[in-house]
């Protein structure tokens, strides 16, 4: 048998567990005195195998020597008034004294106060109890906790206790079913606070979380079973008929029964993305059951609806990683197959690319039970989708920035401060539930890149390491990280850089390979016998010298230049001509970057910058007052010149009136 133990900390998972424990006890037959209903057990074993709960309702109830059917199941809370209400209450008989564990003592909506202070002292007393509802157990499958994540014993004691249980117990399951703060109705100022904290504490130990909103549970009462003032009886009464669908293939058998670590199998693809959300349907009030043809068919269809889920999300350009559809009462495969074949049709239903097939099915025959006074109708068959969808990171995000708002203020940190909290676990905790909305952004937004070495997906992106260039652009968005990007750059201009300087420093400078060179012809000033220079000019020491005639050269030495046709001005014409190559008496100063292209994009980016700056044109152009490089020196020189010799007739002038005062 593979047991289960559950855990209802504080007071909303204590009142949620009550109204659990009360539908379980109605669907399997147990008295609230702890017996078996002799009638109900009569009824069942005359019933065919598939339905047959001899010993499946054993996961949570442990059946002792005296014939009474404990729950597995420990309440816990800082202050004594919710587990009160319990000992005093028309189950008091049901569950184990020794399991309703209260203090004195309010955590006061602190998550500090609920896991460094009050709930240090209870921590210890917590898992000695649990250690003995442990033992009772022949093969414990896991845990399923219940809280609220803004409540201080919700959060601080259940991230305290799920440190502990996963030290002690290593790899059991561990699932959660919280209650998430609403978007709009809140119970307490400092929520974001709690909420944010103690997501980041039990990220790492927990498996599964189902999240609840208490808005949209308000919401179903309110305009769906037609409740003018729900309650909090009413709320949890409609969460519990979820949580029963959720744990029906765990307490009864079925043909498709859904094992504990299933859930975690089929619905959580990477360890940190494990926030599915929980949709109800049929919700049909009383007046209504009659009229209605809750057929398997409309049912799915339902789930997908924005008006039965059990968390408020912006459901828009959301994709499906994982879907787990559990269906109970009288529902048969064929009907399930011609569902599912619909839904995949449908443009609402958009999956994740690598995830082909999507949907986990799960079908018990035991129809859900209806509490005497509950609003939700019993109906012949019911289902419970469970989706991890990546519209959950919205709900994620609302929370974070109620929290920046708060934070940002330094408001009610100090409260968490004095109880022995550290200020610096506020950012960790928001960079972590930040890190948690990229994970669920990333991982959609992955598949628009396959890899390249055989495999069809993967879920990040690999580093390119240092100095390595990639030769395939196509994948350099998805390869390549902001500051890998930079890093090939630098090494780019790098290497142009030395090439120039090669170039420069080389005695054979490479010429246009694609078109003839056509050199240049200048007449070489007469050697004198002592190695002097003319005094009509001066010759670059790097210019070779060149004979009278045509393209032959003397002593092997090419030019300093190589001009080409495509690099001569066109003087304003579009005429194209021929291939002829053409001496040039006297360089000319070339302004387009057709000629400074072959020494590399640096060297020809430099030259544009360079014209801009100046105001360089080419010399085909049409406009006269085209400005060259030596004729925009000339005018600075001119300029300072005038400067110059207005400041020395100003002095004079200075002088002079000096000398006649």
């Amino acid at each position: 048998m593979r047991e289960i133990i559950s855990l209802h900390l504080g007071q909303c998972g204590s009142q949620i567990g009550m109204a659990c424990w009360e539908l379980y006890c109605l669907e399997h037959g147990i008295k609230p005195d702890a017996t078996m209903d002799p009638a109900f057990a009569e009824f069942m074993s005359r019933e065919s195998v598939t339905t047959r709960n001899e010993t499946a309702f054993q996961t949570f109830f442990h059946q002792n020597s005296c014939d009474k059917f404990v729950p597995r199941a420990i309440f816990i809370d800082t202050e004594p008034t919710v587990v009160d209400e319990i000992r005093t209450g028309a189950y008091s008989r049901l569950f184990h004294p020794t399991r309703l564990l209260s203090g004195k003592e309010d955590a006061a909506n602190n998550y500090a106060r609920g896991k460094y202070t009050i709930g240090r002292d209870m921590g210890d007393i917590c898992m000695d109890s649990l250690r003995k509802v442990a033992d009772e157990c022949d093969g414990m499958q896991g845990f399923v906790v219940f809280h609220s994540y803004g409540g201080g014993t919700g959060s601080g004691l259940t991230s305290l206790l799920l440190e502990q249980i996963t030290n002690e117990f290593g790899k059991k399951s561990k699932l959660q079913f919280p209650i998430y703060p609403s978007p709009q109705l809140s119970t307490g100022v400092v929520e974001p606070y709690n909420s944010v904290l103690c997501t980041h504490a039990a990220l790492e130990n927990s498996d599964v979380a189902f999240s609840i909103d208490n808005e949209a549970a308000y919401e179903i009462c309110r305009q769906r079973l037609f409740v003018q003032r729900p309650t909090y009886t009413n709320i949890n009464r409609l969460i519990a008929q979820v949580i029963s669908a959720v744990t029906c293939s765990l307490r009864f058998e079925g043909p498709l029964n859904v094992d504990l670590t299933e859930f975690q199998t089929n619905l959580v693809p990477y360890p940190r993305i494990h926030f599915p959300s929980v949709t109800y349907s049929p919700i049909v009030p009383e007046s209504q059951v009659e009229h209605e043809d809750n057929t398997t068919f409309e049912i799915t269809k339902q789930c997908f609806s924005e008006k039965n889920h059990m968390v408020k999300m912006d459901l828009r350009d959301q994709k499906y990683m994982a879907i787990t559809l559990l269906y109970r009462g009288d529902v048969v495969p064929k009907d399930v197959n011609a569902s599912i074949r619909y839904l995949k049709t449908l443009r609402e239903v958009c999956f994740v690319d690598w995830c082909p097939t999507g949907f986990k099915i799960g079908i018990n025959h035991q129809p859900a039970t209806r509490v005497p006074g509950s609003d939700l109708a019993a109906t012949k068959r019911s289902a419970v989708m469970l989706a991890n969808t990546s519209a959950i990171s919205r709900t994620f995000e609302k929370i974070t920035t109620k929290f920046d708002m708060m934070f940002c203020k330094r408001a009610f940190v100090h409260h968490f401060v004095s109880e022995g909290m550290e200020e610096g676990e506020f950012p960790e905790a928001r960079e972590d539930l930040v890190q948690l909305i990229m994970d669920y952004n990333e991982v959609v937004q992955a598949t628009e890149y396959p890899s390249e070495d055989g495999y069809p997906y993967r879920d990040k992106p690999q580093r390119i390491p240092d100095g390595a260039i990639e030769e395939d652009k196509e994948q350099e968005p998805f390869q390549y990280f902001m500051g890998e990007q930079q890093k090939m750059n630098q090494l780019e201009n790098n290497r142009v850089n030395e090439e120039l300087k090669e170039y420069m420093g080389s005695p054979r400078a490479p010429s246009d390979p694609k078109t003839p060179a056509v050199t240049e012809t200048r007449q070489q000033p007469p050697p004198t016998g002592n190695n002097t220079r003319p005094s009509g000019g001066s010759v670059s020491q790097r210019e070779p010298p060149q004979n009278q005639g045509g393209n032959q050269q003397s002593g092997g030495m090419p030019p300093k230049h190589s001009y080409t046709q495509r690099d001569l001005p066109s003087q304003g014409s579009k005429q194209s001509f021929n291939n002829q190559q053409t001496p040039i008496s006297q360089p000319q100063v070339q302004t387009g970057r057709s000629s400074f292209s072959q020494f590399g994009p640096t060297v020809a980016l430099m030259h544009d910058n360079f014209n801009k700056e100046h105001g360089a044109k080419d010399i085909g152009s049409k406009d006269k007052t085209a400005r060259t490089p030596q004729r925009s020196c000339r005018r600075r020189w001119r300029g300072r010149r005038t400067a110059v010799g207005n400041g020395r007739r100003a002095a004079s002038r200075i002088g002079g009136l000096a000398d006649d005062r």
